[in-house]
């Protein structure tokens, strides 16, 4: 919650509060209210405050900024016995999603800048290539990184593997119906 809240600061910092918009508004409604012979005070000392806000608002998020990198191994190319990996790294407020390979992940956030995603890799070398999103689908600037990562075991055919553990096919509150789906598999994700 605490990386969402964050986010929201920093994009009302950035658009909202930015003087590009917030001026020539209130200059408008200033001249609009003059032009009608309403007595109003200048709005120089509402942009100033805004403006001053908005640097205190930037200025207390660098805090919590992080550069974007993939933390697992240091960083450093790896082997692994198995094709499930969990991949973790940190990255900028102004990350949302995370693109792995062109697949779209949502990441699970573990602190402000902390992220995890589990990642299922093929038989051999696996280069891994990342970039972070931000909330319009834009890649976000310095957001990139990639990893090799090589995965020494067979691939596994789902057969005999994935097993219908549990179904709910008629239950008693609307929209509760669920099929379980269990891997059995202890190397394969």
């Amino acid at each position: 919650f605490r990386r969402a809240y964050l986010q929201a600061l920093k994009r009302i910092a950035e658009e909202a509060m930015w003087s590009g918009d917030v001026n020539p508004v209130c200059d408008a409604n200033y001249a609009a209210l003059s032009a009608n012979g309403v007595a109003a005070y200048s709005p120089a000392d509402l942009e100033s405050w805004i403006s001053l806000r908005r640097t205190y608002i930037l200025s207390q998020l660098g805090a919590y900024e992080a550069p974007f990198a993939v933390s697992n191994n240091g960083g450093a190319d790896f082997s692994t016995n198995r094709n499930g990996i969990v991949l973790q790294g940190t990255a900028p407020l102004g990350v949302k999603t995370l693109l792995i390979n062109g697949s779209a992940y949502t990441p699970t956030w573990n602190s402000t800048s902390n992220w995890s995603v589990r990642v299922v890799l093929v038989s051999g070398s696996n280069t891994l290539s990342i970039v972070g999103l931000d909330a319009d689908g834009n890649p976000v600037g310095g957001a990139s990184d990639s990893i090799n990562v090589v995965f020494t075991g067979p691939d596994e055919s789902p057969a005999g593997n994935l097993v219908i553990n549990e179904i709910m096919y008629s239950p008693t509150n609307e929209g509760a119906q669920f099929v379980e789906i269990v891997n059995l598999s202890a190397t394969a994700a």
